[in-house]
């Protein structure tokens, strides 16, 4: 599925142990860069490492939200309280208020 109007980096994001400079950490990559350095500080580490899964699972939920707002266009509704939160979350990541 793609979707031109998308601003952030492409997927898929992968997670791997880096080196910030300060303190070992994670990374969250893309194929060429980058994406986020999540510094690992000792009251943090396990926090830390969990949320760089989460972000790099975001393009992958992303595009499995949109694929079920697709989906449920065309068969029907989905229950308002789901359908509101796919709505919100998909108009955070695409910047809509």
């Amino acid at each position: 599925m793609t979707n031109d109007k998308k601003k952030f980096t492409p997927g898929p994001w992968r997670v791997v142990r880096g080196d910030s400079g300060k303190a070992n950490g994670w990374n969250i990559e893309s194929v060429d860069d980058v994406i986020a350095d999540c510094s690992e500080y000792p009251y943090y580490a396990i926090a830390q490492e969990a949320d760089a899964h989460l972000i790099a699972a975001s393009p992958l939920m992303y595009e499995a939200l949109k694929a079920v707002q697709n989906d449920m266009k065309q068969i029907g509704t989905l229950h308002p309280d789901t359908d509101y939160l796919v709505t919100k979350a998909l108009s955070a990541v695409e910047g809509k208020k």
